[in-house]
């Protein structure tokens, strides 16, 4: 899917959400949250344990992109990324709002400022791959379309290592 500043959709957050940019110059502690709102967005219910390893290099990754974190009034709820641009284009990627959170408008919200971020930093086309339709439904309302259809091979079975099988 592709978004371009003409087809950009502004979509107003809900007036308890903020969404914050972070930079590389983000407080170290707050990029934690940011790398593990997405990753409990994607796996509810899992564990989820940020390193700092993950947090330094994520840091370093923003040199020339930014990373986008939503607060339910000041509690972290959704978050996404939008990578450094090339040649005009960048992509939208790893946008999640936490499982109890979804439906009010969050993710559309954070969409839309990921959106608004990346072009007014020179970006002409936003893309993104999703593998939902209710994910497709929202970004579609935000202003982004499809270009192309892809199609995701996923391996259902679950992995072996050293003759055991690991969930």
């Amino acid at each position: 899917m592709v978004c371009t500043p003409g087809s950009n959709t502004p979509i107003p957050s809900p007036p308890e959400l903020t969404i914050s940019a972070l930079t590389s110059d983000a407080p170290f502690e707050e990029m934690r949250t940011f790398c593990a709102t997405p990753q409990d967005g994607f796996n509810p219910g899992s564990p989820v344990q940020v390193s700092d390893a993950e947090v330094t290099k994520t840091l370093a990754d923003l040199k020339d992109c930014r990373a986008l974190l939503a607060k339910w009034i000041c509690v972290p709820v959704a978050g996404g990324l939008v990578t450094p641009p090339y040649e005009g284009t960048s992509e939208l990627a790893g946008v999640a709002t936490l499982q109890a959170r979804r439906g009010r408008g969050i993710g559309a919200a954070l969409v839309s400022r990921a959106a608004e971020e990346a072009f007014a930093n020179g970006v002409n086309v936003l893309f993104l791959s999703n593998v939902t339709e209710e994910a497709s439904r929202l970004y579609e309302r935000a202003g982004f379309w499809f270009l192309a259809r892809m199609l995701f091979m996923i391996d259902a079975a679950p992995a072996q290592s050293a003759g055991k099988v690991t969930p």
